[in-house]
């Protein structure tokens, strides 16, 4: 089975989140499964964390320029669909 895991926003640092999703990175693997991961890129954040605009920007990287780059550039969605006896039915695993 191919299995797309979404990942946090590494700016966020949420640490609990990428411990799970390096459990899911080792273990699924092992079930044989067949694992991509991608996470939105840091690209408009590049203020100090202490900037007012620290927040918003994130936003922006997160949910303004990443979910519809998604759908724009499907190829790694696309990676997971093509999965053997799949029946049309899209699995994504979101770690968010």
């Amino acid at each position: 089975m191919k299995i797309l895991l979404v990942g946090n926003y590494g700016p966020d640092n949420q640490t609990s989140m990428r411990t799970f999703l390096r459990a899911l990175e080792r273990e699924l693997p092992n079930l044989g499964c067949e694992l991509r991961v991608i996470t939105p890129p840091q690209r408009v954040q590049r203020v100090p964390p202490t900037s007012r605009l620290w927040k918003w920007l994130g936003y922006l990287d997160k949910f303004i320029l990443f979910i519809p780059n998604l759908a724009l550039h499907p190829s790694e969605t696309a990676w997971a669909e093509k999965n053997p006896g799949n029946l049309g039915l899209t699995r994504v695993c979101g770690v968010f």
